[in-house]
């Protein structure tokens, strides 16, 4: 398996911003990521994100994930509740809930 260089990310970064009408904020120097459109009166709106640069492949991974968000759409999904949240006030086995399996 080969490993990619920052420059070949580099074109993936270019083609994403391109496609998807993509812009940078800044690059983070955490490994984490951020995205958000701005709306404007006159109709227009701006997708902006903010990641590491992308020089490994899991700041790449971070980065495509970001632009993700813009392509999926903020608004197509519900947000997922978290496990304490649906499960709350209910008297659950966790074992079987999660998939566990008891030796015999």
């Amino acid at each position: 398996m080969s490993r990619k260089s920052a420059q070949e990310f580099l074109g993936i970064v270019e083609e994403m911003k391109r496609r998807y009408d993509i812009r940078i904020w800044r690059w983070r120097t955490s490994m984490s990521g951020k995205a958000w459109r701005v709306y404007y009166h006159d109709g227009r709106a701006v997708n902006w994100i903010e990641s590491p640069r992308p020089k490994t492949p899991i700041s790449l991974a971070i980065f495509l994930l970001e632009v993700g968000h813009h392509v999926i759409g903020f608004q197509k999904y519900r947000p997922r509740s978290g496990l304490t949240t649906m499960c709350a006030g209910q008297d659950l086995n966790l074992h079987a809930l999660a998939g566990a399996t008891t030796s015999r």
